[in-house]
């Protein structure tokens, strides 16, 4: 009895790993590291979307097997009774899980209403930002949100990025000093110096990653027991900054072409704001709708070139997702901001410390998209990043209501854990038929396309 109670304590305390989180930190390494080089048209974002998608759909396949077992122990009537009052609840739990979910409506609508509903679907070539990605996003959020009760899973999501931020970096040094071994032939220089793309593909979204992982790395260098530890973690973070600069230097040229292209994608993404103001043009369909709107300036600068992005998520966001999109958005930064903050003010100094982390890279994410756009290694940090934070938040207030008196509520996002064989079963089937039609077809035809 004494053995079952230690290893009931260690199973609630995250000593042992569950799937949920095998697959969650394995897509947080894999998604900034994974391309396929030669292989298919475009090496980096599909990958990536694809895998994604792929991880998403196995968490989803967990998910459902845990409802459809609630559903068969409750009955379906009372599980429909009691659906309004878990709807509520949550909300009220966890704001910001409300508002990923808003996005994700927004996501959906925007897409039904598209001016091309298929590439909203999928994402646009050279972008992949579609409702595929957006649903595999808002799945390592709430993954990441039902492991947070976990002590450990803070370190845990700061290991998974920590350790793929040194993969992109060596790989980067390599590409800067002419050591490329894929890429050789396909490197362009500036001011003397390689931008290196390195498993991200573009060296601006290389240093936005990196900009996200250098808090954690840091704050693993502060937490770490060895001398030697943490100077290695103290390493990478130096290796990172020189990266950032370096793939940053065209960025403080406001004379560069790319500077004045930017003015001009801005300009036009906000014209599609003001003919599609509810729900903008169509989810990542910004080069779809972007001809009318070509300036005589950017054609001057670009030769009649059609952009993907609007090189400014909040106005890419506006423009492809209208009003509601921006709502979405204010809201995810607010309850962001604000479960960050309640942790740092109330949380245990483990915690304030994991907070100031936390919060610094979720603005790393910010900032860079300012002039640029998110990607899915960076958007995947921050969804687990958020995650945690929206969890310790609430854990933090309830303890906090502990101690003056009053009474916790439940644990946002706690789950049905009981999953019979057929209900997995019927799970994954349902989640491999999914796959198939958002993963397997898109694959096959970019496969058909390099033969």
């Amino acid at each position: 009895m004494a053995l079952k109670s230690r290893s009931a304590a260690r199973k609630r305390a995250g000593a042992h790993p569950s799937p949920v989180s095998f697959v969650t930190l394995g897509l947080l390494f894999l998604l900034p590291v994974f391309f396929t080089p030669g292989q298919l048209p475009e090496e980096f974002e599909f990958t990536k979307v694809s895998l994604l998608a792929t991880g998403a759909l196995v968490l989803a396949a967990w998910w459902i097997a845990a409802e459809s077992s609630r559903i068969a122990a409750a009955g379906i009537g009372r599980w429909l009774r009691a659906l309004p009052g878990r709807l509520v609840a949550a909300v009220r739990r966890d704001p910001l899980g409300a508002a990923v979910a808003l996005m994700l409506l927004s996501a959906g609508a925007s897409t039904i209403a598209s001016v091309r509903p298929a590439l909203s679907l999928y994402g646009a070539p050279q972008s992949r930002a579609g409702l595929v990605t957006f649903a595999g996003l808002a799945t390592i959020y709430y993954a990441s949100r039902s492991l947070a009760s976990s002590p450990l899973w803070f370190r845990r999501v700061a290991l998974g990025a920590g350790v793929a931020a040194a993969v992109t970096a060596a790989y980067a040094i390599l590409q800067i000093a002419h050591l490329d071994p894929i890429f050789r032939q396909r490197q362009s220089a500036f001011e003397g110096l390689i931008p290196p793309g390195s498993t991200v593909g573009h060296a601006n979204t290389l240093s936005a990653y990196l900009a996200m992982c250098l808090p954690l790395v840091v704050w693993l260098a502060a937490r770490s027991r060895s001398r030697a530890v943490a100077a290695a973690w103290l390493a990478l973070a130096v290796v990172s900054l020189f990266i950032i600069v370096v793939s940053l230097l065209q960025l403080t040229d406001l004379s560069a072409a790319t500077s004045r292209t930017r003015a001009e994608l801005w300009r036009s993404g906000l014209g599609m704001l003001r003919d599609h103001p509810l729900l903008g043009v169509g989810l990542d369909a910004y080069a779809a709708a972007f001809p009318p709107y070509r300036t005589a300036t950017l054609t001057q600068i670009e030769w009649g070139s059609t952009p993907s992005k609007a090189q400014n998520d909040l106005i890419q966001i506006l423009a492809t997702q209208g009003l509601l999109g921006g709502l979405a958005a204010l809201a995810l930064a607010v309850f962001s901001a604000r479960a960050v903050l309640r942790i740092a003010r109330r949380g245990s100094p483990e915690l304030r410390g994991a907070a100031i982390a936390a919060g610094a890279s979720l603005v790393g994410y910010v900032v860079p998209n300012l002039v640029g756009f998110g990607t899915v290694a960076t958007g995947g940090l921050a969804a687990a990043l958020a995650g945690w934070a929206a969890r310790s938040s609430w854990i933090t207030e309830a303890r906090a209501a502990e101690g003056a008196g009053g009474a916790a509520r439940g644990a946002p996002g706690t789950a049905h854990d009981v999953r019979s064989v057929w209900n997995l079963l019927a799970g994954v089937a349902l989640a491999g038929a999914v796959w198939y039609l958002l993963v397997w077809k898109p694959l096959r035809a970019e496969i058909h396309l390099v033969r």
